[in-house]
């Protein structure tokens, strides 16, 4: 073999090499997951609080399109009802309604995963005294 022809290989090797080390740092530079949704499609939560008034509360937790996630029912103590609406504000008359809970629900979590179209409206009762989570994105 010529010194021209050993120098052709040599850099034909290193080109190789450092293509295939190349391939590898991208390959690991990446995040990986952890959970079952990819970035941008985890849901966000947030809780209710004991508000013991008189008079019902109706409060905006989303005014964009997503989705009700679920219901984390933390105790089964009286709490009052509460209900969850598809709507765009407080105020919206032309709301459906996604799901009720009664007075004393059962502990646990209930998966809805339903669609929203124009928003999410928590709405409780007098005197409610509840404890829970809700998921939505």
């Amino acid at each position: 073999m010529t010194k021209e022809g050993k120098i052709i290989l040599t850099v034909g090797i290193l080109l190789y090499v450092g293509l295939i080390g190349a391939i590898l740092f991208i390959k690991t530079g990446t995040v990986n997951s952890f959970g079952s949704v990819q970035r941008a499609n985890e849901y966000q939560a947030t809780t209710t609080t004991a508000l013991g008034f008189a008079g019902r509360q109706v409060t905006l937790i989303s005014n964009t399109q997503g989705a009700f996630g679920s219901v984390i029912v933390a105790s089964s103590s009286p709490a009052g009802t509460i209900s969850f609406k598809d709507a765009t504000s407080t105020t919206d008359v032309a709301s459906t309604t996604l799901a009720s809970f009664p007075i004393t629900p059962t502990a646990g979590t209930y998966t809805f995963d339903a669609v929203v179209l124009r928003g999410l409206i928590v709405e409780t009762q007098t005197g409610f005294a509840g404890n829970y989570t809700i998921t939505y994105r």
